[in-house]
């Protein structure tokens, strides 16, 4: 209502621009027809039709004040427009017309409770004034009282027989008042006037379903099919019913005969596999929902979603998720330009481990959209857990050029290129990333930790410190950062102590970690501890530490400083056969540590 009232306004507004002294004579009318319309009515009742107003004089001035109050109604200026009619009301309490304008324009300033009242005064001087009545009923059924409203809805419809608008609202606050029964005969009514729809039909249907009236409901639909024979979605909204209803053979008797009407329906298709599932007939569900798949016709995003909803089951059974890549593999076939399609099937090779394939379906989904993020973040995610630092390098300066805003692609660079020993263009993009990093802890340590890393690679050994320093302080139990500025440290002889209880504080957590044990025992060797180096490395080696060509190595360094030189040389051998490298072969050549 309110926003009819607008409309009137910019009208009137546009009118009053154009002729104003039409407004005048035209509000001057419509006033005169009110007062005469609202006198007759009051002459039946026996009412003094002026109400107060008993003189000449009077009645001028109340049509001056109406015009008045109009005018500035017209003009937008709605607070002097309240107090002028508030003077008619004063005036003459019984003007239905000033109760309507200070019903609505109370609507706007104190609610509809206010307004409520106004108008309510209105329908009881022109009962037969619509206007009102429509007004009134319109706040009733705003403010919940729907079983009122229903009755004056009622009173409208049955003046008014040809707006159906009514007969809808009467509807509607039936409904809404619990009085069913009732609503189902008003839509009656509105389908003698407008025929059989499927709005009336399809909302009956609901009607009679929570009268737990299932025959009815049953009809109703029966009823829309033999009206539109033409039209196959009421099979399965026929169908949809048995299925409610828990009639399960007659609803697969339905979607069968509309397989036959109309064999090229995906989703008849759909619902099948649904029934079968539930029923656990698992092969023919399978079987429904390929051929649903197999269909071009059937949108891809309907598709997506299925196999959305067999993600997590899908995970732990082996013939689901068989279906499942079949279902993807159908997906990219019938839908080949479509990035999503590949997308999700690198989500569903990404969740199985299997990072290859993945990363295959992650490059044809960039091919075809480049423009998403999520699916570039899980491509370079792979990258990383395939070690294949080249494309992580070359995929991730391309992210940066997309993606300008997004930390985490920098983080990946800088690893990419800190790993292909690139350490000026691994700081370069760490130290953006950092910058670009906000209200996320978690992150801003990985950005620290790495860069740490490649300080050192670079031999800025402060600037390294400085940056693990800060990643402690926001992550003191950090066992990565922990483990490498122990290592660097002890590596430059450097804080040896401060070394020392932080890689303690990692094997806490993990007492059996070869890296860990490493790191001790290297801190204690550049502590000249050499026993208790010993009996760390031995452990290290142990827990899986003789893999490392760096461990072993350390093993031979140890036991050299313990004059155990035959031992030494037979380690080094040992690391030389993990990992060669020029060092230790002049360590082996030379039988000896050269400082």
């Amino acid at each position: 209502m309110g926003k009819k009232l607008q409309v009137l306004e910019i009208i009137q507004q546009k009118i009053k621009n154009a002729f104003p002294f039409l407004v005048v004579i035209a509000l001057t009318a419509l006033f005169v027809s009110c007062k005469s319309s609202e006198a007759t009515a009051q002459k039946k009742d026996g009412q003094d039709p002026v109400g107060k107003l008993k003189t000449e004089s009077d009645s001028i001035k109340f049509t001056n004040t109406f015009i008045n109050a109009n005018r500035f109604k017209i003009t937008g200026d709605i607070e002097k427009a309240q107090v002028y009619f508030e003077r008619c009301y004063k005036m003459n309490p019984l003007d239905g017309a000033t109760l309507y304008e200070l019903a609505q324009i109370y609507e706007v300033q104190n609610g509809k409770a206010a307004a409520l009242e106004y108008v309510e005064k209105a329908v009881e001087v022109a009962p037969e004034n619509m206007w009102y009545l429509s007004y009134k009923a319109y706040l009733l059924d705003e403010m919940g009282e729907n079983a009122e409203a229903a009755i004056d809805y009622e009173k409208l419809a049955k003046n008014n027989p040809d707006q159906l608008e009514y007969y809808y609202n009467w509807a509607n606050n039936l409904i809404f008042s619990d009085q069913l029964k009732q609503a189902v005969k008003v839509y009656d009514l509105i389908e003698e006037k407008m025929g059989i729809t499927e709005e009336i039909s399809l909302q009956k249907e609901k009607i009679y379903l929570n009268l737990n009236d299932n025959e009815s409901a049953v009809k109703e639909v029966e009823k829309l099919i033999e009206y539109y024979p033409n039209s196959t979605k009421y099979y399965g909204e026929l169908a949809s019913l048995y299925k409610s209803i828990g009639e399960k053979e007659k609803a697969i008797e339905t979607y069968e005969k509309l397989k036959k009407i109309d064999p090229d329906n995906p989703l008849v298709e759909l619902s099948l596999s649904e029934y079968y599932f539930e029923g656990g007939e698992v092969e023919k569900a399978h079987k429904a929902l390929r051929n649903a798949f197999g269909n071009e016709t059937l949108d891809i995003d309907t598709k997506v979603q299925v196999i959305l909803s067999f993600y997590e089951n899908s995970a732990v059974d082996e013939t689901l998720n068989a279906l499942v890549y079949d279902l993807c593999d159908s997906i990219v076939t019938t839908h080949p330009e479509e990035a999503k399609g590949f997308a999700l099937y690198g989500d569903i090779y990404n969740r199985d481990n299997r990072y290859k394939e993945a990363r295959e379906m992650f490059v044809k989904s960039i091919a075809l959209d480049n423009s998403r993020y999520m699916v570039w973040n899980e491509m370079l995610f792979i990258d990383a857990q395939l070690n294949d630092y080249d494309s992580l390098a070359a995929h991730s300066e391309k992210a940066m050029e997309l993606f300008p805003s997004q930390p985490v692609v920098y983080l990946y660079n800088g690893i990419a290129n800190l790993q292909l020993e690139d350490y000026d263009k691994a700081v370069l993009a760490l130290e953006q990333g950092k910058s670009l990093v906000v209200n996320n802890p978690a992150l801003e340590v990985q950005f620290y930790a790495n860069l740490g890393d490649t300080y050192h690679q670079l031999k800025k050994y402060q600037q390294s410190y400085i940056n693990y320093d800060k990643a402690l302080s926001i992550d003191p139990s950090n066992t990565y950062v922990l483990n490498n500025y122990a290592y660097f440290l002890s590596l430059n002889n450097e804080q040896l102590e401060k070394a020392k209880t932080m890689i303690e504080k990692c094997l806490l957590t993990s007492p059996n970690s070869p890296s860990y044990l490493d790191t001790y025992a290297w801190v204690l060797y550049r502590m000249d501890r050499f026993d208790k180096a010993l009996e760390m490395i031995d452990k290290a080696y142990l827990y899986g530490g003789k893999e490392s060509g760096e461990v072993v190595e350390h093993y031979g360094d140890i036991l050299y400083k313990l004059n155990r030189v035959e031992e030494a040389v037979a380690k080094w051998q040992e690391a030389f056969k993990l990992e060669e490298n020029e060092g230790l072969k002049e360590k082996i050549q030379q039988r000896k540590i050269l400082e």
